[in-house]
C-alpha cells in the first residue's frame, strides 16, 4: 500500500545510497539527452527537407526552335491548374543576362559565352503549390503532352538533391533508434542493479517485514518509487541540459542554417511538448519495469 512512510523510505534509500544514485542518474541522464537529441535531429532534417522541397522550382528548358510565342502559349494553358502557384516566362536574352550576373565574379565562366552565342535555353520557371505535385507536371513535359517542344527539365536533378537528404535523415534516424536503444538498455541494467544492491542492503529489514506478515506489494512499493525517482531527476537534468545547449547553440544554428533555423526552432517549440513527454516516459518506463524485475526476483527467491 502506498502511503507517506512509503515515499519517506523511498527518499531515505535515494539519500544513503547517494554514489549508486549520482551514478544511476548519470546513465539516465545521457540516456535521456541522447533520445532528445536525436529527436531533435529528426526534426531538424525534416525542416530542412520542407524547406527546400518548398524552395524548389521546376525550371523547363525549350528547344531553340520553339518560338515565343508557343512557350507563352503554354504558360498561358497551365497557368490556371490549381497544382501550379506561380509561373515565369525566362527568354534566352534575359537568362544570358542572369547568368552575366551571377558569375560577374568569376571571370572563367564569365567570359565562356557571349550574347551572339547564346546556348542558354529560353524556360519557364514553375512554382507548384505542393512539392509533390512536381512529378505530375513534370510529365507535362517529359512524355506529356509538350514533350515535342522541350529540351530537359530540371525535375531529375531536384529529385536527387531531396532524395539525398531523405535518405541522410533515414541514416540519422535509423542510428538515433540504435544509439538511444543501447542507452536505454544499460540504463535499465544498472537501474535494476542498483535496486538489487539496495534490496541487498535491507535484507534484514525485508525478512522481518516477510515475518509480520507485510504482503509483497507492501514491499514493492517503496523500491518501484525510488526507481520512479531515478527517472525523474534525470528527466529534469536531461531537459535543462537540451535546453542549455539550444541556448548556447542558437547563434551558430541560425547563422549556419540560414533560413532553415527559424522553421528549426519553430519546429523545436512546436515539439517541446512531445520531446518531455518522450523523456518522461522513457525515464519512468526504464526506471520501474528494471525496478519491478529486481524486486520480483529477490521476492521470489
Amino acid at each position: 500500500m502506498f502511503s507517506y512512510k512509503t515515499f519517506k523510505n523511498a527518499v531515505h534509500s535515494l539519500i544513503r545510497n547517494k554514489w549508486l544514485t549520482f551514478a544511476t542518474v548519470t546513465v539516465m541522464t545521457l540516456t535521456l539527452f541522447t533520445v532528445s537529441v536525436f529527436i531533435i535531429l529528426s526534426i531538424l532534417i525534416n525542416s530542412t527537407i520542407d524547406t527546400v522541397k518548398s524552395k524548389i522550382d521546376l525550371e523547363v528548358y525549350f528547344n531553340d526552335n520553339i518560338a515565343e510565342t508557343d512557350i507563352l502559349n503554354v504558360k498561358r494553358d497551365i497557368s490556371n491548374m490549381p497544382e501550379i502557384k506561380d509561373i515565369k516566362y525566362i527568354s534566352k536574352e534575359q537568362a544570358f543576362q542572369d547568368f552575366k550576373e551571377s558569375n560577374k565574379n568569376d571571370p572563367a565562366l564569365y567570359e565562356t559565352i557571349t550574347e551572339k552565342d547564346n546556348p542558354i535555353p529560353a524556360s519557364l520557371r514553375i512554382n507548384v503549390t505542393k512539392a509533390e505535385d512536381t512529378e505530375k507536371i513534370n510529365a507535362l513535359f517529359r512524355g506529356g503532352k509538350y514533350d515535342a517542344m522541350v529540351y530537359n527539365t530540371s525535375y531529375e536533378k531536384n529529385r536527387n538533391v531531396v532524395q539525398k537528404l531523405i535518405s541522410f535523415g533515414g541514416y540519422v534516424n535509423k542510428g538515433g533508434i540504435v544509439l538511444s536503444l543501447i542507452f536505454i538498455i544499460t540504463s535499465l541494467i544498472v537501474v535494476l542493479n542498483t535496486i538489487r544492491m539496495t534490496m541487498y542492503t535491507r535484507k534484514e529489514e525485508i525478512e522481518i517485514m516477510k515475518l509480520v506478515g507485510a504482503t509483497n506489494w507492501y514491499i514493492r512499493w517503496p523500491f518501484i518509487l525510488e526507481g520512479a525517482f531515478y527517472g525523474l531527476i534525470s528527466m529534469l537534468f536531461a531537459s535543462a541540459a537540451v535546453i542549455i545547449a539550444l541556448r548556447l547553440g542558437e547563434p551558430s544554428i541560425r547563422s549556419y542554417f540560414s533560413e532553415f533555423g527559424s522553421n528549426f526552432y519553430n519546429s523545436i517549440y512546436s515539439y517541446g511538448v512531445m520531446i518531455i513527454a518522450w523523456q518522461f516516459g522513457i525515464s519512468i518506463a526504464v526506471s520501474v519495469v528494471s525496478a519491478f524485475i529486481a524486486i520480483s526476483r529477490y521476492l521470489k527467491g
